[in-house]
């Protein structure tokens, strides 16, 4: 059990400063582990520009202060210039790359052989970010030899995965998918586990990702056709 972490999807909370700690929760512990580990600060930093795709350096900035509780600290995105006034908060970026950098200093400082739980990566990120991020988080997975628990409500996380497979850098081994679905009548949920093929597809198809897209599509070929 002591292998086994926990990722929650934290939301809503970014500060421009805080003090930093390594047992504190939220942004006081981010800061804390980026704070005492220089080449977590710098994988994070790579990583996150490689998901995001668009210029990312983190440093921490030293605020002093005359509060209680001393100096305060700042996360900043660096890469546009170190001097104060070209460096931008990390708190003011998009609100999915300060949510996907406590995911990501997780499954960093990780031990070898873990298990990581993760809650809805895709919280606050465009598609494209999101299948950047599944395949980041496959190379880290299998580097470190870690098992990854993920739940999520985005096809574009499921489908990734299954294009992995695929393309024969996700064994259909590797992957299990399992679907919950919440009985009508009862309060229970049902779970099913959903068979991959090597060529990645689900046996039985995919329940309840894409019903309501194609109902949206219906409706929106219908209202241009009666517009006419």
């Amino acid at each position: 059990m002591q292998n086994i972490q926990f990722v929650p999807a934290i939301r809503g909370e970014a500060s421009l400063t805080a003090h930093p700690s390594p047992t504190d929760k939220g942004y006081n512990q981010l800061l804390g582990m980026l704070s005492s580990e220089l080449k977590l600060k710098q994988d994070l930093g790579l990583i996150l520009r490689e998901v995001l795709e668009y210029p990312l350096e983190l440093d921490l900035r030293l605020i002093e202060t005359k509060s209680v509780g001393g100096d305060m600290w700042s996360l900043e995105n660096v890469s546009y210039g170190r001097e104060k006034e070209k460096s931008i908060n990390f708190a003011l970026e998009a609100f999915g790359a300060s949510q996907l950098a406590y995911l990501l200093a997780y499954v960093l400082s990780a031990g070898e052989g873990s298990t990581i739980c993760i809650e809805e990566p895709e919280i606050h990120l465009h598609p494209a970010s999101q299948a950047r991020l599944v395949k980041k988080l496959v190379e880290i997975a299998k580097e470190r030899g870690l098992q990854l628990i993920i739940t999520t409500h985005s096809e574009h996380i499921l489908l990734k995965f299954l294009n992995l497979v695929v393309a024969k850098e996700v064994s259909k081994d590797d992957l299990r998918v399992y679907y919950f679905e919440r009985d009508p009548e009862k309060p229970v949920t049902k779970v099913e586990e959903l068979q991959v093929t090597e060529s990645g597809e689900l046996v039985g198809g995919l329940k309840g990702f894409f019903e309501h897209e194609v109902r949206m599509l219906e409706e929106f070929l219908k209202a241009r056709a009666s517009s006419r």
